[in-house]
């Protein structure tokens, strides 16, 4: 039975549901992650990659480097790895709903529902990367734009989130789903914004720790040979699988609290919502 949660029970359901699907969120992550890892393999070593950047010193060495080979693949993998975050959060949502309603998850089921909204994801994607780069540049420019800009970023990238479970779980395209997505926050803009800071600290934390293996393998290997490219990808699937699923279902929860609370959401239509 769904119900209301506080926002420790949020966290700890989090685990559990994490734990307890550990295979099924496993093969989902490797699927959608996998890929990036295999193109890092095989493309340039980070040693080269980080040299290459570091000869730019200039406005105009550093344009030249992104029109590069070294920083065209930079950014396109960058761009791969964020579309990959979108889908990755979006069939890790489902699964858990999936679990939270019926105890199991149908894996075919939770890739169908994606693909079955893949121009709205695309969307999404677009503009994570452009609330990505506001918040960053909000934090390199000088205060009083350091404040709005971060903000603005930040604010667009958790409304983007909630926006992206929108769109497969209900069904809402593009801009609709964006705007169901700040109808359903706008009740309790304070407490989402507040839980939405905490799962993002909790989700870069733990990827930042399951990441340190990294410095082990850059100090001890030599990066140039295979086996070193192996390992630090292999490192990397992990902590971004991990850290990803533990936000997908945090928000997740939040996401259905949200509509327990402000539109009778109940067992019926989460139910009807997972068409396992």
């Amino acid at each position: 039975m769904i119900q209301t949660r506080t926002i420790g029970n949020l966290f700890y359901e989090t685990f559990s549901i994490f734990t307890k699907c550990l295979y099924s969120f496993g093969v989902i992550s490797i699927c959608v992650f996998g890929p990036l890892s295999l193109i890092s393999i095989l493309g340039p070593s980070q040693e080269s990659l980080q040299s290459s950047l570091n000869q730019a010193q200039t406005a105009s060495e550093m344009l030249v480097y992104f029109f590069s080979g070294y920083g065209l693949y930079t950014i396109g993998l960058s761009i791969l790895t964020i579309f990959a975050i979108t889908v990755g959060f979006s069939a890790l949502s489902i699964a858990a709903v999936q679990y939270i309603n019926d105890k199991e998850i149908n894996l075919e089921t939770c890739f169908k529902q994606v693909s079955w909204r893949l121009l709205s994801i695309i969307l999404m994607t677009g503009i994570l990367i452009i609330s990505v780069i506001t918040t960053m540049f909000g934090f390199l420019l000088f205060i009083p734009t350091i404040g709005l800009l971060a903000a603005f970023g930040i604010g667009v990238f958790f409304l983007t989130l909630i926006s992206l479970l929108v769109t497969v779980h209900e069904g809402e395209k593009y801009f609709a789903a964006i705007k169901r997505g700040f109808k359903l926050v706008e009740n309790t803009l304070l407490r989402v914004a507040g839980t939405m800071i905490l799962i993002t600290i909790i989700g870069v934390f733990t990827k930042i720790i399951l990441d340190l293996p990294k410095l082990f393998i850059i100090s001890s290997v030599n990066n140039e040979i295979i086996l070193y490219k192996i390992l630090f990808e292999a490192v990397g699937l992990i902590s971004i699988s991990t850290s990803v699923t533990i936000m997908s279902i945090s928000v997740t929860l939040m996401y259905l609290d949200m509509r327990i609370r402000f539109e009778e959401f109940d067992d019926n239509k989460l139910s009807n919502q997972t068409r396992i």
